[in-house]
């Protein structure tokens, strides 16, 4: 992670997101 998922992970309440999803680049709500 280092482009738009870092972004979203501190911008979101719930960075759990990203590490379910670790295969995704991106985090969408």
């Amino acid at each position: 992670m280092g482009n738009v998922a870092e972004k979203v992970v501190r911008k979101a309440p719930c960075p759990v997101l990203t590490v379910r999803h670790p295969e995704h680049d991106f985090v969408m709500p």
